[in-house]
């Protein structure tokens, strides 16, 4: 049987070499379970199938000489591909181990076992290929020349047929999966950390992405006037494509806000640009029983973040429950539920937080507050209270942030407590609380915040239609002078480590309405306030954090009561979902685009395999018979 086949795998065994180990690599690359082993089982066999018959198929007498060197140093290079090949797949980053720093070392390895791979597999074929183009010179040499004229034409045939073959296997694989590969910075696909992190989401999740479609017909005036969002559709359709592939658990569907082909009682009023991310909840209420969680794309600048906001906010809705811890015993607004106080409460921030995978709990008298706090708090809550807190009140709190705790403060001006104890123990810059009410609108006391910054916890509201923050009774924070001017007083500081960020501010309009009288008046000077501080170690996304806002009315009832679309229970999320958010996260910097890259739509790649796969299969099919007719009929003379 070897003796059989050797002749065929001298002259052709290059393309059997070619296709078992192409269809191996492609097999590995793009795992699917069983399928796949299957599929790297048959490379494997086919690619081994000829040094096996090369060299079980004769002994070193036949011909008067053994296995070539060459042969042995391409299947030597192949064998070395492989192993190239397979410790770089192997060599996958942790998903516990992504944050920025930790991997340095191994992107660059993995850069250089990719460069080798290909160094030996190049090798491989091209000595691959030298040894069976000998083999086909020697052949042809010994015959006459009727038979080197239909060796010649056999061997083209067979070349070209084996050709097309894997050429057409190789579109039909890259064609079904439409991979993205992210060779350099500046690509909108997802990077390998991003995929790992989507891959290893553990939930049943929804992806609804609302998309414009391209019209057939339009004038020159309709494209120059068209938005920016028509623009980036095709790559923003094409990247989005790409989730389900990483992760099988992500369910997409695409949807036209325009055509209104959806249900609008389900998703309100929506956009084109939104992305919306749905995990059901089995304990929810019937009405909404789903965490969500949306993401707007509108321009080019939202492309830039769009794998760290997609990572984002796929992490939020599969994340885990959360223990929410509320303090109680110093007239904060948590206990407020009589009628009285109703435009006070926060009753409609406690449902939401609720609806996005939380449990609430109190502190208070009734639990051993002021005490530890308990360590299965995942964050706990002070909003707006009244009375000072205790020294064991305020060492408790010290004691959970230096054990890695998160704080979510809201400050009431009307309130005696300033917190300024724990700033005192924070490290970086100092700042004061400032109680007199800010007013930037014809409404005395009440100020709007519709411009965002690039942290964390605001960057996500800069997107979408009408971003606006309503911020009633709210007071402010201003830089000062710390207190502690002893060197060894502040190196004593316990919480020195985590520095401070402004990530929300006034507009510049916004003034101290020290009078109450709505207008600015005397003394009374415009200028841009400070209303949010967030503190966290540098370098460290998984320590500590605290959350510090300057109002805490824009969370209750009377911030929510005005006749406007407002993104305050957004911001509230926002700010606890920084505050609890995997630092995995933190590795996936934003990235621009620095040169043009093809992306292939749905529409793109039917054409492409009807004409890569369809119409080499039909030509190839009619010039065979055609050849077959003409031979048959009549017939090729050789002339003498």
């Amino acid at each position: 049987m070897m003796e059989k086949l050797l002749p065929f795998y001298q002259r052709y065994g290059i393309w059997v070499f070619f296709t078992g180990t192409l269809i191996f690599f492609l097999a590995v690359s793009f795992d699917q379970g069983l399928q796949s082993m299957l599929f790297a089982g048959l490379g494997l066999i086919l690619a081994l199938s000829d040094p096996l018959v090369c060299i079980f198929g004769r002994s070193g007498a036949v011909r008067g000489r053994g296995i070539e060197r060459g042969l042995w140093i391409s299947w030597g290079a192949g064998l070395l591909a492989v192993s190239f090949f397979l410790a770089r797949n192997l060599m996958e980053v942790p998903v516990d181990q992504l944050v920025a720093g930790e991997d340095s070392f191994l992107p660059r390895l993995r850069l250089a076992f990719l460069f080798l791979f290909l160094l030996s597999y190049g090798a491989a074929l091209v000595y691959r290929l030298m040894m069976s183009l000998s083999h086909s010179v020697e052949a042809v040499a010994s015959t006459g020349v009727v038979e080197q004229k239909q060796s010649y034409l056999k061997g083209a045939a067979y070349s070209i047929f084996a050709l097309v073959t894997v050429l057409v296997l190789v579109n039909y694989v890259v064609g079904n999966r439409n991979p993205s590969l992210d060779l350099s910075p500046g690509f909108y696909s997802f990077s390998d950390d991003a995929q790992t992190i989507i891959g290893s989401i553990d939930a049943d999740v929804k992806l609804y992405a609302f998309l414009p479609e391209q019209q057939a017909v339009r004038t020159r005036a309709d494209r120059q006037r068209q938005p920016e969002l028509y623009r980036i559709t095709d790559e923003l359709r094409v990247m989005i494509s790409n989730i389900p592939k990483a992760n099988p658990k992500i369910d997409l569907e695409f949807l036209n806000a325009d055509l209104q082909a959806f249900n609008t009682q389900e998703f309100g009023t929506v956009s084109n640009g939104t992305l919306i991310f749905r995990v059901l909840r089995q304990d929810a209420a019937a009405e909404k029983p789903y965490v969500e969680r949306r993401v707007y794309v509108t321009s080019q600048k939202d492309m830039n973040k769009l794998e760290r906001e997609v990572t984002r906010a796929l992490l939020y809705v599969a994340s885990p429950q959360r223990n929410l811890y509320f303090t109680a015993s110093n007239g904060e607004r948590y206990s407020l539920t009589r009628n009285t106080e109703r435009a006070a409460s926060v009753e409609s921030l406690k449902e939401q937080l609720r609806f996005f995978n939380s449990t609430l709990y109190s502190l208070d008298t009734n639990n051993g507050w002021p005490g530890p706090i308990p360590e299965e708090a995942t964050v706990v809550f002070i909003l707006g209270p009244t009375v000072p807190f205790g020294p064991e009140a305020r060492q408790a709190i010290i004691d959970y942030v230096k054990g890695g705790g998160r704080l979510f403060i809201a400050l009431d001006p009307a309130g005696r407590e300033d917190f300024a104890w724990l700033r005192s123990e924070l490290g970086g810059k100092g700042y004061d609380y400032k109680t007199q009410v800010l007013t930037s609108t014809n409404l005395t006391g009440v100020a709007v915040v519709n411009t965002f910054g690039d942290h964390g916890i605001v960057e996500g509201l800069a997107s979408g239609l009408q971003p606006l923050i309503v911020m009633p009774l709210s007071g402010s924070f201003v830089s000062a002078a710390r207190q502690l001017t002893d060197p060894q007083v502040a190196e004593a500081r316990a919480l020195k480590d985590l520095t401070p960020t402004e990530f929300l501010h006034s507009p510049h309009t916004a003034f101290h309405d020290a009078n109450r009288n709505g207008r600015r008046d005397g003394a009374e000077t415009a200028a841009r306030s400070i209303l949010g501080l967030a503190y966290q170690q540098a370098g460290v996304p998984d320590g500590a954090k605290v959350v510090m806002f300057s109002g805490v009315d824009w969370l209750a009832e009377r911030g929510l009561s005005f006749p406007v679309v407002n993104k305050n229970m957004t911001l509230a999320s926002q700010g606890l979902f920084w505050l609890t958010e995997s630092p995995l996260v933190a590795a996936l910097a934003p990235k621009e685009k620095q040169s043009r890259t093809i992306q292939i739509s749905e529409d793109a790649k039917f054409w492409l395999i009807l004409f890569a796969l369809l119409f080499p299969v039909v030509v190839g099919a009619g010039l065979g018979f055609s050849i077959y007719w003409f031979r048959k009929n009549r017939r090729f003379v050789e002339a003498a």
